[in-house]
């Protein structure tokens, strides 16, 4: 017994003190512009100072840290084994949240500009690691729900990677069965580790979060640190703008909306037009 609590607690250490897991090379060659935008899907740099530009979100991320902390450590050993219990909203509604929360997740942000603007490699790796940095984001914000949150974020984590294995089919003909499997695997022990490095730096300051950015989204690969200083107040005002969100339309309708990298009339334009299509959508 003693020895399976030792390992326990090597195995967690090593998850815990992880920086990255290496992407497979496969998804790391293949064009993000071979698959669609937006396939269908079925029913979470250490001498970069304090950024005074993300001073104005500090009372916001003070709040949604407490929040998310007192969050994660409240779930109930009946919840961790699936019973919901009451919810607000039948679940057939929640459902359908989710869908449209991941489905803004997706495509309200503008991933070509942004990877043009942060030198990304124009690949599905980056594609990704953009992505699970907005649900991440949205993961934040639902930690706020309840239950109800609870139940959203679940699905909405469901629907990631059924519709990461349907763009990776299409970028699997490409290459055998085995290295597309190998490929969602590393993808998803990345996401995992993703999730404990965003959330160190949400319940810490800017250069804990620039690190986490750095390793995670950047993948150890940023020549310009003004592309980090960027990603870190880009987090900063989402966090703050979706902590503003009320929650009866996003569990009711799931609709947020992100604010873009560089506000201009074409992006604000760009975003409106896709949120109404996502409403109708669905």
């Amino acid at each position: 017994m003693a020895t399976k609590i030792c390992l326990f607690r090597a195995l967690s250490k090593t998850i815990l003190s992880r920086t990255l897991v290496p992407s497979v090379q496969f998804f790391n060659s293949c064009s993000r512009l071979a698959v669609t935008n937006s396939v269908k899907v079925c029913c979470h740099c250490r001498s970069m100072p304090q950024s005074p530009a993300t001073s104005s979100y500090t009372h916001t991320s003070l709040s949604v840290q407490r929040n998310y902390s007192s969050e994660r450590q409240t779930s109930s050993i009946w919840q961790r084994m699936g019973f919901t219990g009451r919810l607000k909203y039948k679940k057939y509604i929640l459902r359908r949240s989710a869908l449209k929360l991941y489905l803004c997740c997706v495509e309200l942000p503008d991933y070509n500009s942004m990877m043009q603007d942060l030198h990304l490699s124009d690949t599905f790796n980056s594609w990704f690691r953009l992505v699970e940095l907005h649900v991440w984001l949205s993961m934040v914000r639902l930690s706020s729900e309840n239950r109800e949150g609870k139940f959203i974020r679940n699905v909405m984590v469901t629907l990631l990677w059924e519709d990461v294995n349907k763009k990776s089919k299409k970028l699997g003909e490409l290459a055998s069965y085995t290295s597309r499997m190998e490929g969602l695997q590393q993808l998803a022990d990345q996401f995992k580790a993703s999730l404990y490095a965003y959330d160190e730096g949400l319940m810490a300051d800017d250069i804990v979060l620039a690190g986490a950015l750095w390793r995670n989204l950047f993948d150890k690969n940023c020549a310009d640190v003004s592309h980090l200083e960027l990603m870190v107040e880009y987090v900063r005002k989402q966090l703050s703008h979706l902590d503003s969100l009320d929650s009866g339309p996003l569990l009711s309708h799931g609709l947020v909306t992100f604010l873009p990298l560089h506000e201009t009339p074409d992006s604000i334009q760009r975003h409106n037009q896709i949120l109404d299509e996502i409403a109708k959508r669905i």
